[in-house]
């Protein structure tokens, strides 16, 4: 075990040193040992923390990782890759020592692949937060059928562990039914959309009726009832109430009969959520709420989907890979004051002319949105769904070259750019515009 840890601390330093990601060592190490990882978290002595979702996985991480170092916790979180694996592998190669166990307050580590829950077999986590769980393309339904029903088998295997749920996601809540380990649900009520009723209807996840709205807030969260059966939502153990975006994030929570205010300088409807999330965890552990909301107060709260740049104006690269980010990108547009030009990104193998047809994109009709300016393989499908929609044609300019349009874009008349890149390649857009940066700078 000395040998191959110490290999796996050499092979993981020079990752470090020569590659974005800590991939080629931590391949190379479970090449040698495919039960490594396993005998590795038998080392680490302290409780586990495993966080799931389609979006906001990474920032609930982060903030759980600045709370707790803030109490001056030991822990340990896995960084983003590739694959599970390697992140897991490579966390627990850096932090383990070579010759004894070591003694950790938590281990967090947020899993995008339900395959990676038989790492922790034999040694389960005390707490699961799931944050949301969005269909990735509405063309791919009978794979996320598939997907979660893969969580649903591995997740009622654990007995013993907590689970931190986001109870407005009918799906997610769908998903809980079977668990046998003590579930907590956080979400919001109904002030928040008090001016902005959306109601709607989807498809109810327990028996297939009519899943009704009197409320939603984004994509399918909201309050929600089946017509049909007696699916619901269930009663919310973390309420956030008279929620505001006005100048930061404000919610008072309600807990176990008492009313916390928390006013937070973080941006964006999401991360409501997010913050719930973490919060929710932290109150089942030894920390106060008090030392949580002044832990928050200190915390910027970085947007992980987002990237900034400067080239003769600032620029904001997004990345929005399913439904649910898109509608929150075009929401968080609205946020900006100044007036923006936006460049949308499409990805060839996906539908995205089937997903603008089911988001609201009343943002994108105002008139501080100069030019939307659409590049990719199915770009001109796009335009004229937008087209159709009621965006009008002088407002879009089209091209399948992103050189071109990305030129076109950087010399238009907004004082920001706005990019969404729907592409699952986002290292190409990143490093064009960091050397259009440098080029800029010089």
């Amino acid at each position: 075990m000395f040998i191959k840890l110490l290999l796996a601390k050499i092979l993981v330093k020079i990752d470090s040193l020569f590659f974005k990601e800590d991939t080629f060592g931590s391949k190379l190490v479970l090449g040698l040992d495919k039960d490594l990882i396993s005998k590795l978290l038998a080392r680490a002595q302290g409780e586990i923390v495993l966080v799931i979702g389609t979006n906001g996985k990474t920032t609930v991480k982060h903030l759980l990782k600045d709370i707790l170092e803030k109490e001056d916790k030991n822990i340990i979180i896995n960084e983003h890759s590739k694959k599970d694996c390697y992140g897991i592998l490579s966390a627990l190669i850096k932090r383990l020592p070579l010759f004894t166990k070591k003694k950790f307050d938590y281990l967090i580590f947020e899993l995008k692949d339900p395959a990676s829950l038989e790492y922790f077999k034999e040694r389960g986590p005390e707490y699961l937060i799931v944050t949301n769980l969005f269909k990735e393309q509405i063309s791919r339904k009978h794979e996320f059928i598939k997907y979660i029903g893969a969580w649903k088998n591995r997740m009622e295997q654990l007995e013993k562990t907590i689970f931190i749920l986001n109870g407005d996601d009918p799906v997610v809540t769908h998903l809980s039914q079977g668990f046998k380990g003590q579930k907590l649900y956080y979400g919001l009520d109904n002030s928040y959309v008090e001016e902005e009723i959306l109601p709607g209807s989807l498809n109810c996840p327990n028996c297939g009726g009519s899943l009704n709205y009197s409320h939603r807030f984004f994509g399918q969260l909201g309050e929600y009832a089946c017509g049909n059966c007696d699916f619901d939502k269930p009663a919310i153990d973390y309420l956030a109430t008279n929620t505001s975006l006005k100048n930061g994030i404000y919610f008072d929570l309600l807990v176990r009969g008492e009313e916390y205010p928390f006013d937070l300088p973080a941006q964006g409807f999401h991360n409501v959520y997010n913050i719930l999330a973490a919060i929710s965890f932290i109150e089942e552990t030894d920390i106060g709420l008090e030392s949580v909301e002044l832990a928050l107060e200190k915390i910027e709260i970085d947007d992980d989907s987002l990237d900034t740049f400067y080239i003769k104006k600032p620029v904001f690269l997004k990345e929005a890979w399913n439904i649910s980010a898109l509608e929150q990108a075009f929401e968080d547009l609205s946020e900006d004051d100044e007036i923006i030009d936006l460049l949308l990104i499409y990805d060839e193998e996906k539908e995205y002319t089937n997903i603008i047809y089911d988001i609201d994109i009343e943002d994108l009709k105002k008139d501080k949105i100069r030019k939307i300016y659409l590049t990719g393989d199915k770009a001109y499908n796009m335009a004229l769904a937008l087209k159709a929609m009621g965006l009008p044609l002088r407002k879009l300019i089209v091209d399948l070259e992103l050189n071109i349009v990305l030129k076109l874009a950087l010399s238009g008349k907004g004082k920001k750019l706005y990019i969404i890149n729907m592409d699952d390649d986002t290292r190409s857009i990143e490093k064009q515009l960091k050397r259009l940066e440098k080029k800029w700078s010089i």
